[in-house]
């Protein structure tokens, strides 16, 4: 059965799903070519130069920090993990932590998985990341028991997972007690590959690897929290384009340093035609620019 902490103060919070962000008030994209209003002849010009100038966001190294959180019922005696997440933001939870009791003979064993706190992502989280792999994942965890333990004789698995990448720091000796808590300080190395990478979910789990008891994540008194390193914005970056319907969007090729864009196309058929470009960055639309243009025969 799986109990939780009594806690001393009922806190109702609203959650501001807030993150770091940088603005785009220079991001724009504009269109060069076909200027504005021009007659084009699809016989005598049967695919189209199109060309155009954009501005991106400048990813510069910045750091994310995230919060472990919990928002169970307070006062309950059932403790759903379900209930727990990690945040942009800090705050003060309906309850503190987890605690259960592992297994038949209250032991989880070197290489179990069973017993674990487990923290993911979701809307409290502004995705995607990206990863800077040139720093390494920082923070601090919080650990207490809840019963008289065994002192030095727990081993604790702390694992950050970046999408399908799973990272993991082992502590040993680390046995909490009901008097003190364990403080697991994190240096986790990021691979290379990450580097400059989008990631669409984070996820942090303790792991009781070695355990007799049972003991709990903090998630206040102290605020158990990581820093992850990334970059203010995507190097994911592209101008999508279309001529009136916007469900046949083709890709443009980017100058090598992102501020100018150029695309050759079938000219369209016989009409008043309109070319629309937008520019993303991460996935997100940072701005859109329109042209309209008629095509003779």
């Amino acid at each position: 059965m799986r109990t939780m902490k009594p806690w001393a103060l009922a806190t109702t919070l609203t959650l501001a799903l807030l993150a770091p962000t940088s603005g785009h008030a220079t991001d724009e994209i504009s269109i060069t070519t076909p200027a504005e209003g021009a007659t084009i002849s699809r016989s005598a010009t049967p695919a189209m130069t199109l060309s155009g100038g954009v501005a991106f966001e400048e990813p510069v190294p910045t750091t994310r920090t995230l919060y472990l959180r919990w928002n169970g019922t307070p006062g309950s005696t059932e403790c759903s993990m379900s209930d727990a997440y990690l945040a942009d933001v800090s705050g003060v939870d309906p309850g503190n932590g987890c605690s259960g009791f592992p297994g038949a003979a209250l032991t989880a064993l070197p290489g179990e998985d069973d017993y674990n706190n487990r923290f993911p992502s979701g809307e409290h989280v502004k995705t995607p990341i990206t990863i800077d792999a040139s720093r390494n994942i920082t923070g601090t965890i919080t650990v207490r028991g809840v019963l008289n333990q065994i002192p030095n004789l727990a081993i604790i698995d702390v694992v950050v997972e970046l999408d399908e990448v799973a990272l993991r720091q082992r502590f040993e000796d680390a046995q909490p007690t009901t008097t003190s808590r364990r403080d697991l300080s994190l240096n986790i190395d990021i691979p290379a590959e990450l580097d400059r990478k989008d990631v669409s979910s984070v996820t942090l789990t303790v792991y009781f690897q070695q355990y007799l008891g049972a003991g709990w994540t903090e998630v206040e008194n102290p605020a158990s929290s990581f820093r992850l390193p990334a970059y203010s914005a995507s190097f994911n970056r592209r101008v999508e384009l279309n001529f009136d319907n916007p469900t046949t969007r083709f890709t443009a090729t980017l100058s090598q340093d992102a501020t100018s864009w150029t695309a050759s196309r079938s000219t369209p058929p016989i009409g008043s035609r309109t070319l629309t470009a937008r520019a993303i960055q991460g996935g997100t639309v940072l701005s859109t620019a329109t042209r309209g243009f008629t095509v003779t025969g």
